[in-house]
């Protein structure tokens, strides 16, 4: 008995901190790093357009006034509501350094806990850490930043979810998209694709409850909705004009172009963000190789959600989507690695750096 506790003890023993003490440690170690590079001015911070254009809208907020009518102009709200807090872009920057240690802690500690050595951690957080474009989003667009970095918990949470039947990764999963949601609208695309796969999810999780799907799609939906029609409300009773905030962030809602034009558009924008993260690429091949249909599907579900939202024409950038695509890959990468899985998945990571860089460089 005592030999076999021992076994186990042995077995989930990580080369990770696992007490909060610990965590807390390892991300401030992660965000100082963004810190220095933004004090040294090696990453912008006031010199980009995007938290410019936050801590100005965040200058119509009138806090205690009882005149609401800044609130069509003030989409997002979550970072409108911190830059007005924050006040200057540099400490937007630093807000963007902090988080982004959370979420390399926590992209760390999973492939930690599924049983990939240090050195290997630590290279494959790299390959989101040291990608320059996440660099920028980090230090130069805060609402971009909180969108990915929602879209990460609700990604992760819908994995659990899905593949190993957490329950509690369902509800991490609408509460992270609606999240997301009152960051970007883009986010609102992938709540739905998550709710059109919630049946078949139940069906296989809960078959022998009756309206499971009905259930989980609610869970995964609703916080979304909630959101969207909350603020709807709020423009049109204070501001009378309740959808005057979308045309803001996508002055081009409705098929730009035409609906072939940007259907077009679309799929060049997600292809070319699928070739930039070989990464994911590799991650597929092994659910494919595994013969894991449905993992491999649902590791497509963002790419088919941006490609649907820049189809309707709302925002979000090649350098994001490549982004998630990478931390999509990082999540579904095999547990209990071999070697070869290690020693591959840490040459495709080095080699999506670098294809990043290149393209910046060349002006891509």
């Amino acid at each position: 008995m005592t030999t076999t506790r021992s076994a186990h003890r042995r077995s989930t023993r990580t080369p990770w901190p696992l007490s909060a003490g610990g965590r807390t440690l390892t991300r401030l170690a992660f965000a100082l790093v963004y810190v220095a590079l933004i004090v040294s001015r090696v990453l912008p911070s006031g010199r980009t357009t995007a938290n410019r254009e936050l801590v100005d809208r965040a200058g119509l907020i009138k806090w205690g006034s009882s005149h609401l009518a800044f609130l069509s102009r003030a989409y997002p709200p979550l970072p409108t509501a911190i830059a007005s807090v924050a006040g200057t872009t540099f400490v937007l920057a630093l807000v963007g350094a902090l988080g982004a240690g959370i979420v390399l802690e926590s992209i760390a500690f999973r492939l930690a806990m599924r049983g990939f050595p240090l050195w290997a951690v630590l290279l494959l957080t790299a390959a989101v850490g040291a990608n320059p474009a996440f660099a920028r989003i980090v230090s130069g667009d805060l609402t971009l930043f909180l969108t990915i970095g929602f879209l990460v918990l609700a990604l992760d949470g819908f994995m659990r979810f899905a593949y190993r039947g957490h329950t509690h990764g369902g509800f991490q999963a609408g509460l992270s998209v609606g999240m997301a949601t009152l960051c970007n609208p883009t986010a609102a695309l992938c709540a739905v694709g998550f709710a059109a796969a919630a049946p078949l999810i139940a069906r296989h999780r809960f078959a022998t409850e009756r309206a499971a799907g009905r259930a989980t799609a609610g869970v995964l939906l609703f916080p979304t909705v909630a959101g969207i029609a909350g603020w709807i409300f709020l423009c049109w009773r204070f501001a009378g004009a309740p959808i005057q905030w979308l045309r803001n962030v996508a002055p081009s809602l409705g098929f730009p172009g035409g609906a072939g034009v940007s259907a077009e558009s679309a799929i060049d924008h997600v292809t070319r963000a699928a070739a930039a993260t070989p990464l994911f690429l590799l991650a597929l091949i092994f659910l494919v190789a595994a013969r894991n249909t449905a993992a491999a599907v649902g590791s497509c579900l963002p790419m088919l959600c941006v490609a649907l939202a820049l189809w309707l024409g709302l925002p979000f950038t090649t350098g994001a989507t490549a982004v998630v695509l990478t931390i999509v890959g990082l999540f579904t990468l095999p547990g209990r690695p071999s070697r070869l899985v290690v020693a591959a998945g840490c040459i495709f990571a080095v080699a999506g750096v670098a294809l990043t860089a290149s393209a910046i460089l060349l002006g891509a």
